[in-house]
């Protein structure tokens, strides 16, 4: 009830709010090299896969913007967020680009400081209102992590979504 024209009309006035849509999105997919394990159903580079794929479609859903940025130990895929089924296929394809070339002694070192180079990238592309979803084991979680989650919370929403494997955490 809006009292102020209900007052002024002496008849009761109603509003009926919507729900804002296009709310910027950014998905951080960890698919470093520390991912590629798993002892039970997936290797947790997967796990991060198919949950990136349910945030993303549900995304786009609610009437938002995807946008990714896909990253292993060496490179980065940057995708700016946009409302289009194209750009949500583009981002599946990264995460897929990335997936496969995850190989089992392959000498590639795990870089654990990349988790961090990821979300100062992140703090700067999500200036305000994003939705900001994390999917990654962690690996490389220190002092300095903290701090960069809560800046980009500031002014964002932050969902971080843990990965891990049964034998891993034992």
């Amino acid at each position: 009830i809006d009292w102020k024209v209900t007052a002024r009309t002496r008849r009761p006035h109603t509003r009926i709010y919507s729900e804002e849509r296009n709310h910027p999105a950014l998905l951080l997919i960890d698919q470093r090299v520390n991912m590629f394990f798993g002892s039970q159903l997936n290797m947790k580079s997967v796990t991060a896969a198919h949950a990136a794929a349910l945030v993303l479609w549900r995304i786009l859903a609610q009437g938002d913007q995807p946008g990714a940025i896909v990253f292993n130990d060496d490179e980065q895929i940057e995708i700016r967020p946009a409302r289009s089924d194209m750009r949500a296929m583009s981002i599946l394809r990264a995460i897929e680009k990335m997936n496969r070339s995850l190989r089992a002694n392959d000498g590639r070192r795990s870089v654990p400081a990349q988790l961090n180079r990821i979300l100062r990238h992140a703090d700067r592309l999500a200036t305000h209102d994003h939705l900001v979803v994390l999917i990654s084991d962690l690996d490389g979680l220190d002092e300095e992590t903290r701090p960069l989650l809560n800046r980009i919370t500031q002014h964002n929403d932050v969902i971080v979504l843990l990965v891990n494997d049964p034998l891993e955490r034992d």
